[in-house]
């Protein structure tokens, strides 16, 4: 997965595919999860469609100042957030959605947006960022956790619109799901990081957490221990 920050590696994105159901929710600060963060939409689906209302925990609603200033609001996704996030991914630039999903996708089905906007709450959750811009208000940016129990470590993903890169939203939503693993009792986040992508290590490195890096072709699988 690749970690988030408002990074961008300036490199002509090489000309190759990979389908959608092996990458997960993670980019333009350049995160990339995989796997459970990704995994297809599945029978349990309709269950949190109807779940995920009910279970809203409205406590980790907050507000934040960013670097430059500006106030933003940070809430748990909803199921609602669909036509918001559909928003948000066709605004990336064709870089963005590169280094988000290794590939350069054109387009993001109503199905699998569902699948990103319901989650439990427990075992995966997601932080959205909501900025007013121009009068109205606009979902900026996007963290989330899919926990894997076995090891009981959770596989970590941020996205932040082009144009609020660069301003601490996703260093805060790193430091904000920290918190809230954490007191869920997960041990740690993985990510899989580009070997190129030296911005965002560096925002893992000076995260505070012991970290642990492991190099598979032009990948790095990423460990942060809490």
């Amino acid at each position: 997965m690749r970690l988030d920050h408002g990074f961008f590696i300036h490199s002509s994105p090489p000309k190759r595919t990979m389908t959608v159901s092996r990458v997960g929710w993670v980019t333009a600060f350049l995160i990339y999860a995989h796997k459970s963060l990704n995994s297809p939409i599945n029978s349990s689906w309709e269950k949190l469609l109807v779940d995920s209302s009910r279970r809203y925990p409205k406590e980790l609603e907050t507000y934040a100042t960013i670097r430059d200033g500006t106030r933003i609001f940070f809430r748990p996704i909803k199921p609602s957030d669909e036509p918001l996030m559909r928003k948000l991914f066709y605004s990336f630039s064709e870089e963005s959605i590169y280094y988000r999903f290794f590939s350069v996708l054109k387009d993001m089905t109503y199905e699998q947006l569902q699948h990103y906007v319901n989650v439990d709450y427990e075992e995966k959750m997601a932080i959205v960022a909501i900025a007013k811009e121009k009068g109205s208000e606009r979902l900026v940016a996007v963290g989330r956790y899919a926990l894997t129990p076995a090891s009981n470590m959770a596989e970590f993903a941020v996205i932040v619109q082009d144009s609020w890169q660069n301003r601490g939203i996703g260093t805060f939503l790193l430091e904000y799901l920290v918190q809230i693993a954490k007191k869920r009792g997960i041990r740690g986040f993985t990510a899989e990081v580009m070997t190129d992508n030296t911005r965002m290590l560096h925002v893992l490195e000076k995260s505070g957490y012991a970290m642990e890096k492991k190099r598979l072709n032009n990948t790095y699988q990423v460990t942060l221990k809490f």
